[in-house]
């Protein structure tokens, strides 16, 4: 690869973070009002940066802040505001998600002085579509891998609701977004049975590999991997440049097996997301 063509690491994360958000703006504007209302999900944007919550739900995947966006001046102001908001709610487990360029020496300090803490950092993994092998051939015991359309999505949401404790109740919303534009979702099938999921958001230059799950008895059967490399061949033939995805950091004593999963496919991890928020003991 040429010097001209590579990255560095401030260039990658400048394309892949907004990336990131444009996602996560269309799951939520995908969000069934009756499961926001009955589970008190919402999005905040009012304020630098996107606030996401779930009243119901004590579990930073759904409480949390994507990025800082604060200038110095409104650094304290915003952080209160951050602050006071989960505490009015009875949230204690959430978190600040900070990219390298954000975490400042300065923000670390207001962090601690908040009682926040370093919890556990993503790991994002991206690759070229035009560096990755093409997928070998699969085991025979793989299971079948096929894209779905929206009369699916109560199969995909099945699966992917309980893998990602998603609030009771509110399966409507990730079979929502199966069949919406910049969506491809998929279902990894057992004979006739859905075992497990993955779906691709796709823009102009770049694929997310997200929301991978498999059900318990249907593990260690490849499934993801299959998922995986379907989605890399259908993101190649879209004409992505990247291939994206991210995966709870793996740290000395707490191993990932998705972590590997998605190295060994060729996705190195190229930058950890730093999560800040209360001390887990906080979180009951």
């Amino acid at each position: 690869m040429s010097a001209e063509t590579e990255l560095d690491a401030a260039a990658l994360e400048s394309l892949l973070e907004p990336v990131e958000h444009r996602m996560y703006r269309d799951l939520y504007a995908a969000l069934p009002a009756a499961v926001a209302r009955e589970c008190g999900i919402f999005r905040s944007d009012d304020g630098p940066s996107p606030v996401l919550t779930c009243t119901t739900k004590n579990h930073s995947f759904f409480n949390r802040v994507m990025g800082i966006g604060a200038r110095d001046e409104d650094l304290d102001r915003w952080l209160n505001r951050i602050v006071e908001h989960y505490r009015a709610h009875g949230i204690t487990r959430w978190m600040l998600q900070l990219a390298p360029a954000e975490l400042s020496t300065r923000l670390t300090v207001a962090l601690s002085e908040r009682g926040l803490v370093p919890l556990r950092g993503w790991a994002k993994h991206a690759g070229r579509v035009g560096d990755l092998e093409s997928p070998g051939e699969t085991r025979p015991d793989a299971l079948r891998v096929e894209r779905i359309e929206s009369a699916s999505g109560e199969a995909f949401a099945s699966i992917l609701a309980p893998a990602f404790d998603f609030p009771d109740s509110s399966e409507a919303w990730p079979a929502a977004t199966v069949g919406r534009p910049g969506w491809h979702h998929y279902l990894a099938y057992d004979g006739r049975t859905p075992a497990a999921c993955g779906a691709l958001y796709v823009t102009a230059s770049v694929a997310t590999l997200t929301f991978g799950a498999t059900r318990p008895e249907c593990r260690r059967r490849g499934a993801q991997t299959g998922l995986i490399a379907r989605r890399i061949l259908d993101a190649r033939d879209l004409g992505v440049e990247w291939i994206v995805t991210e995966t709870d950091e793996e740290l000395p004593g707490r191993p990932n097996p998705s972590y590997r999963n998605v190295v060994r496919t060729g996705l190195p991890v190229r930058y950890v997301r730093s999560n800040w928020g209360p001390p887990p003991s906080a979180g009951g």
